[in-house]
Order: structure tokens, then C-alpha cells, then sequence
């Protein structure tokens, strides 16, 4: 299947749920949604994603942001960091998994964010396709940047930070764009987390920078 974006078209894969096979998923991965935030936009607020010519193949993860991975490995969490996709500044991404790219079938959309202590995790773990088959909705994951890339701040003009924060609204953004191509209603938008995650739907309830992108919130944990 190919969708177009604001930024240009990508072409997905069929994908079926371990435990719904009879249900197709339509599975895009690794989307930018953001310019990669490096040289002169490092510590700095994201920026749009850079449009792109013809069909972008979105069919892998994309790299998951710096952090120290065998600390992530080490704590006893089901969402491990998976060691076989690379790791790069370049790392703010999106996947989209929909049971329908109808533009029409205006399905609810689940947008998570991940928790790890804002100093490690990534928006890649599996079983996203089991949750859209089951639930008939639109799940969106994305990575956003951690540790000192994503939160050192100089108390000043310089490095003011927060910018994992400003991932996660630009990522809000990117879907309130773009969701309807892929069979999702952006006016029926939950943005849910767990952990760090959890801590960062309670933010976005009271800053105004996300006021409007979504709808409702689940904070789990």
C-alpha cells in the first residue's frame, strides 16, 4: 500500500496479528516526521520533516535515539530496547499501524508514548498490529530523543531543553497532518504512555503547546 504525507508518499507492508492471522494490518515504519536534529538543529526545538521525491519504502524501524542500552536491557521491563536496529541522532520517527488506508474510515487513533525514565526506550516494541486488529483502530508510536540530547538544559537562552517534550507535540502534529490517509479520524486522537510516558500525558493535559492535538489521555503507571 503507498499513502501520501505532507512530506511525500511511503509505501507499507501487510502484516496479520499472531492471534487474529484472518485480519490484514497495514504496517509504516520508520517515517520521519521531524528533520533529523543534528549539527545546528542538536538542542534545539524539532523542526518538519524534509520532503522527499517519489516513493519512500517504509518497511523498517527507524534508529532508535542515543542512550545507554545495556542499562535499558538490564532493568526487568517487558519493552526492551531491540539491539538489532542501529542507533543515531537521526532518530525521530514514526509507525503507523491501521487496519484500513481508506481515507474515509475515520478510525480512532491511539498514539503512544514510551516511558524509560526520559533516558532510554524507543517506539518500536512488538504487538502494536494485535492491538489495531483487536481494537479496529489506528495505533501510532514514535521515537523521541532522551537523556541530555532530549532534556539537558542550561537554565538559559542557550540549551532552554525539554526538547523530548517538543518531539512528542511535533509527533502530535505529524499525526493531527497526516492520520486521515491512513484510515485515521484526527479529531479522535488518545495519546497513551506508561512510566516516562505516563509522566509526559500529564504535561501534555496542561501545556497549551498541545492543546488540541488530541482528545483524551490514558497515564498508565
Amino acid at each position: 500500500p503507498v499513502v501520501s504525507t505532507v512530506t511525500g508518499q511511503v509505501r507499507g507492508t501487510i502484516t496479520h496479528a499472531t492471534d487474529l492471522p484472518d485480519k490484514p494490518i497495514y504496517t509504516f515504519l520508520g517515517i520521519p516526521f521531524a528533520a533529523p536534529p543534528v549539527g545546528d538543529l542538536r538542542y534545539r526545538p524539532p523542526q518538519p520533516a524534509l520532503p522527499w521525491e517519489g516513493v519512500r519504502e517504509a518497511v523498517e524501524y527507524g534508529p532508535y535515539c542515543p542512550q545507554n542500552i545495556s542499562e535499558a536491557n538490564e532493568m526487568d521491563h517487558p519493552l526492551k530496547i531491540d539491539v538489532n536496529l542501529p542507533m543515531s541522532e537521526d532518530c525521530l520517527t514514526v509507525n503507523v499501524f491501521t487496519p484500513t488506508v481508506a481515507a474515509d474510515a475515520s478510525l480512532p487513533v491511539l498514539l503512544w508514548i514510551f516511558g524509560g525514565g526520559f533516558v532510554m526506550g524507543m517506539g518500536s516494541p512488538p504487538g502494536w498490529e494485535s492491538l489495531a486488529a483487536h481494537q479496529d483502530v489506528v495505533v501510532v508510536s514514535f521515537n523521541y530523543r532522551v537523556g541530555a540530547l532530549g532534556f539537558l538544559s542550561t537554565g538559559d537562552e542557550n540549551i532552554p531543553g525539554n526538547y523530548g517534550f517538543l518531539d512528542q507535540v511535533r509527533a502530535m502534529e505529524w499525526v493531527k497532518e497526516n492520520i486521515r490517509n491512513f484510515g485515521g479520524d484526527p479529531e479522535r486522537v488518545t495519546i497513551f504512555g506508561e512510566s516516562a510516558g505516563g509522566i509526559s500525558i500529564s504535561y501534555h493535559l496542561l501545556s497549551p503547546l498541545s492543546n488540541g492535538l488530541f482528545q483524551r489521555a490514558i497515564s498508565q503507571s
